[in-house]
């Protein structure tokens, strides 16, 4: 994994854990066997064509070197398992989501169900793509913007929950990953309306989002408050939100035009750091 950049070596690495945890095995022994394999396929090759080099006449090394083939391609057949075994966990890979290198990625942070996914899909030029991650029913929505201020990315990620850093588990760590190694601009995205669940209570929200912001102070920051047709929950006093929070509605349309001004703005300042 030492050869894949941060975002995406940590991506590899809960996929194949995963596999592991479903039964699969370890990418080092599929390799290993498939290095059998190759093994086995070279020295039966070698071996054939030794026999042949022996012969003494044409036709003699023509009826060697295709017992040779039929050698080695029963050599094959026999621990070809491997080679499919090989191909379906690199296929496995290739098909994880990967940010598009170079351009700066606006991720979206916040916890559990609190509308982020549909923020990508009204703030993305065309249809965003959906990727599912192989270790958890979860999928990732990776939107594209194309505007004045030239490409970039919107980037739906996994909830963080309101517990401590080392009890946060790998699809958080990967959220935190993808803001610590991309490069990335933050939208902290709440529902304080109280409609999201026990675990994204509004007060527990703006918990979460002291500890990312304090996480990484100097990143370019917008907070969004979405469901915004709907009032502020009953323990929500207007002044505990921050300072300078877009109030956005995707079911009315409220500041979804604003929303995409600001996040180009964004784009434009994390360039200029």
């Amino acid at each position: 994994m030492g050869a894949l950049p941060p975002f995406e070596s940590q991506l590899a690495s809960l996929t194949l854990a995963a596999l592991e945890r479903d039964g699969g095995r370890s990418l080092r022994d599929v390799e290993a066997d498939f290095d059998l394999l190759r093994r086995a396929v070279v020295r039966t090759g070698k071996a054939a064509t030794a026999e042949a080099s022996k012969a003494s006449s044409f036709f003699e090394a023509k009826e060697l070197m295709e017992a040779g083939i039929k050698s080695v391609e029963d050599v094959f057949n026999e621990q070809r398992e491997a080679l499919d075994e090989l191909i379906q966990t690199v296929g496995k890979l290739r098909r994880l989501p990967r940010p598009v290198a170079g351009e700066p990625v606006l991720v979206l942070v916040g916890m559990p169900n609190v509308g982020k996914s549909s923020l990508v899909t009204a703030t993305s030029t065309g249809t965003p793509e959906i990727s599912n991650y192989p270790f958890t029913t979860r999928q990732l929505k990776l939107g594209h913007v194309i505007g004045v201020q030239g490409r970039y990315q919107v980037m739906d990620t996994p909830g963080l929950l309101a517990r401590t850093e080392d009890e946060r588990n790998p699809m958080e760590g990967l959220t935190l990953a993808a803001v610590e190694h991309l490069p990335s601009a933050v939208v902290y995205v709440m529902d304080l309306s109280g409609t999201s669940g026990a675990q994204s209570a509004p007060l527990l929200q703006l918990r979460v989002r002291e500890q990312v912001r304090e996480r990484y102070p100097g990143r370019p920051w917008l907070d969004v408050r979405t469901k915004a047709d709907l009032p502020l929950a009953d323990e929500v006093l207007p002044e505990a939100v921050p300072h300078g929070t877009l109030d956005v509605s995707v079911i009315d349309g409220t500041n979804v035009a604003l929303l995409k001004r600001r996040m180009a703005q964004l784009v434009g300042d994390r360039g200029g750091s």
